[in-house]
């Protein structure tokens, strides 16, 4: 697919996204879910879903890539952001940076910065395709930054625009079955050494799964197909299934402290034209709410 089809695309898509929240002129209030808990935390769930963060709450993550003292020369820390821009519209951004831990080949400290910054918005619809789907679309963005050290960043530019739908079982309200599509649009950034002439290649992908919370664990299942089949001259694709889990830690392992800790452990077996593949991922996960610094509830006094 050539550039002017590709921007064609996403504009088409884009405008659908705005006219439906235009035509929606009376939003209502409602957020189904007490602040979202199934936000992505990438190796162990990777999907959006249609719930929002809670309006005007910020929160900071931080996601450091323990895995790479022993196979990279560079940890990497990715710094995640979410705001609450009201009960309809979500804002997000990640920061990838990078530090070297000294344990292989470079000394500690020697080299140190940012990889890649990526944003995204998603707009969650009022009353489209209820009661049986709640729905929400979104686009995201991100690029490289030079100077960087080539393992850690593909070199492209990613544009992503998407629409994600989620369904309760009323029988069963704490599992929920999702379906998310959309395009991966790239364009190179950086200069690579990879000669691969599919490399790169604008791809289609659906995604559908489910997730089941069960306490302080949440599990979730997700099946990945994504193909470059009608958008480049290649056939490529990739297959994959992830089963995960995340535990919020409760206070008695975290030192009694006010943020939230979530341990991560998923799976992931895949097939593509390049062959098959099998890994385990782990993550932790620590987040800030800052309303907690810069909002003190006001103590509760009794009438007379």
């Amino acid at each position: 697919m050539n550039s002017t089809s590709r921007l064609a695309c996403w504009l088409v898509m884009e405008a659908l996204i705005l006219a439906k929240a235009m035509g929606e002129t009376t939003p209502t209030a409602k957020n189904k879910s007490a602040g979202n808990d199934f936000a992505p935390l990438p190796g162990i769930f990777n999907s959006e879903l249609p719930r929002m963060t809670l309006p005007a709450d910020l929160r900071v993550t931080l996601r450091p890539r323990f895995g790479d003292l022993q196979s990279r020369d560079h940890l990497r820390l990715v710094w995640g952001l979410r705001y609450g821009l009201s009960p309809q519209w979500e804002l997000s951004s990640d920061i990838d940076s990078y530090i070297a831990h000294g344990l292989k080949n470079r000394s500690v400290l020697s080299t140190n910065g940012i990889s890649q910054v990526s944003f995204g918005a998603k707009y969650r619809f009022n009353d489209f395709l209820e009661p049986f789907w709640d729905t929400a679309a979104g686009i995201k963005y991100s690029v490289p930054i030079d100077h960087a050290p080539e393992e850690l960043t593909d070199g492209l530019r990613h544009i992503t625009p998407f629409m994600t739908m989620e369904h309760v079982f009323k029988r069963h309200p704490s599992v929920t079955g999702f379906v998310s599509f959309g395009l991966d649009i790239n364009s190179r950034a950086l200069p690579r050494t990879n000669t691969d002439q599919h490399y790169g290649a604008d791809t289609w992908f659906v995604t559908p799964g489910l997730t089941w919370k069960r306490g302080p664990i949440k599990y979730s299942l997700e099946v990945n197909f994504r193909s470059s089949a009608g958008l480049d001259s290649s056939d490529t694709y990739n297959i994959t299934v992830r089963p995960g889990m995340a535990w919020t830690l409760p206070p008695n392992l975290t030192f009694n402290s006010r943020n939230r800790w979530v341990l991560g452990l998923g799976l992931s077996a895949g097939v593509s034209d390049q062959g098959s593949n099998f890994g385990v991922n782990t993550r932790i996960q620590t987040d800030f709410d800052f309303r907690r610094i810069f909002y003190t509830p006001k103590p509760i006094t009794a009438r007379r």
